[in-house]
C-alpha cells in the first residue's frame, strides 16, 4: 500500500490511514522521507504494520535527522550543503539571484534539476533541508554579494516544511584588512527566531578570519583558511594540490590558529595533510562542483565537517556561518 506523506508531517511522525479494507491502522513515516513524497507498508491480516521503503524513493542516509528546529543537527556529524542553479540566466546579464541550497551529508550528496528546483527534472533527490535566501532586485543588481538579505531554512525539499532556522545579513563595508568598523556580519536565529548567534568578521592583518559568537556574544569558534610563512600566507596545499578543495579550518575561540590547534572531527582519517590523530579537521570546506558550474554559474558546493563535541546550536551557527562565506568570498569570485 502506498502512502503520500500528508504536510506538517515530518520523518519519524506516526500518521494514521486507511486501508483499501476499510481499517485504520498507523504508520510512521520513514526517515528521509517528507511531506508530499510517498513510500509503502505492508498490511498483514493481523493488521500490523511493517514499513517498506518504496523502490525508486529517496535513498536517505542510516541516521536521518530528528527532533525540531536547531536540535535536528545534534546526530549529525557533517552536513553537506549544494547551491542549485536558480537564476543562472540573470546572473549571466549581471545580476545576482536570490541564492537556494539544498543539504545532504557527504555520503548521501543532494541533487537538483539543473536549473533550480523548479527544472523539468522534477524535485531534489537526497534533500533533507532547502534554505533560500530573501532579498530586492534593487540590492542584488547593486550591491551584489554585499547585499543585505534574509535566509529561511527548512526541513525537506522546499520552503513549505517546517522551519529550521533563519539569518539575516545586513549590509556592511567589503571585506579588508586593517578594517575598523563596518565589519560584515551575519546574525542567527532559531525556528521560533530566538537569537541563537552571530559570525563577524574582526579587524586582521594577513588572511582573514572570522569568529563565531553565541547570543550573548561570547566566541565559540574562530574559522580561517589554513596559513603558511607564520600565518602570512593561504597555505593552498593544505588538503593536496589537485582535489580542489578549498577549506576553512574551525579554531577555539582563543589561541593560536594552526594545524596543531584546529579543532577535530568525528570523521576518521589518517592523511598527514588533513587529519590529525586519525580524525579529521573539523572544517567548513568549498568543494568542486565540476567545470561547466564552476564556470558558468555562481553555485557552490560546501562540505560542514563538525567539531566532534560541538552542540547542536554550535552546529547550527557553523551552517550558517557557510552562508556567510559564500556570499563574502565565493560570489565575488565568479563576478
Amino acid at each position: 500500500m502506498t502512502i503520500t506523506v500528508p504536510q506538517g508531517v515530518n520523518p519519524g511522525q506516526a500518521i494514521q490511514v486507511q486501508t483499501p479494507a476499510g481499517a485504520t491502522v498507523q504508520a510512521t513515516v520513514p526517515a528521509g522521507v517528507f511531506a508530499g513524497q510517498t513510500f509503502q507498508i505492508s498490511v498483514p491480516a493481523a493488521g500490523t504494520v511493517a514499513m517498506v521503503t518504496m523502490p525508486g524513493a529517496l535513498n536517505t542516509q542510516a541516521a536521518a535527522p530528528t527532533g525540531s528546529g536547531i536540535n535536528v543537527f545534534a546526530s549529525m556529524p557533517d552536513i553537506f550543503i549544494k547551491q542549485t542553479r536558480k537564476g543562472c540566466l540573470q546572473e549571466m546579464m549581471g545580476c545576482d539571484a536570490n541564492s537556494e541550497f539544498i543539504f545532504g551529508t557527504r555520503d548521501h550528496q543532494p541533487k537538483a534539476a539543473p536549473m533550480g528546483l523548479n527544472g523539468p527534472q522534477g524535485p531534489p533527490v537526497h534533500s533533507i533541508f532547502y534554505a533560500v535566501e530573501t532579498a530586492s532586485f534593487f540590492m542584488r543588481y547593486f550591491c551584489s554579494n554585499m547585499r543585505p538579505s534574509t535566509l529561511g531554512m527548512f526541513m525537506g525539499k522546499d520552503d513549505t516544511g517546517a522551519k529550521v532556522m533563519s539569518y539575516d545579513r545586513p549590509y556592511r563595508f567589503a571585506a579588508g584588512s586593517c578594517k575598523v568598523c563596518c565589519f560584515q556580519e551575519m546574525s542567527f536565529f532559531d525556528e521560533k527566531q530566538q537569537p541563537i548567534g552571530m559570525i563577524k568578521e574582526p579587524c586582521y592583518m594577513c588572511v582573514p578570519y572570522h569568529t563565531i559568537f553565541d547570543e550573548s556574544e561570547q566566541p565559540q569558534f574562530r574559522v580561517q583558511m589554513p596559513t603558511c610563512c607564520g600565518g602570512m600566507c593561504v597555505d593552498c596545499c593544505a588538503e593536496g594540490c589537485c582535489n580542489m578543495r578549498i577549506p576553512f579550518y574551525i579554531y577555539p575561540a582563543d589561541g593560536d590558529m594552526d594545524t596543531e590547534h584546529a579543532l577535530l572531527g568525528k570523521t576518521p582519517k589518517t592523511d598527514p595533510k588533513s587529519s590529525r590523530n586519525g580524525s579529521m579537521y573539523a572544517q567548513i570546506t568549498k568543494v568542486w562542483a565540476g567545470g561547466m558550474t564552476e564556470l558558468y554559474t555562481d553555485s557552490d558546493n560546501f562540505e560542514v565537517e563538525f567539531p566532534a563535541s560541538a552542540t547542536a546550536k554550535q552546529k547550527a551557527l557553523l551552517v550558517g556561518s557557510v552562508f556567510f562565506l559564500n556570499m563574502l568570498y565565493f560570489e565575488r569570485q565568479k563576478q
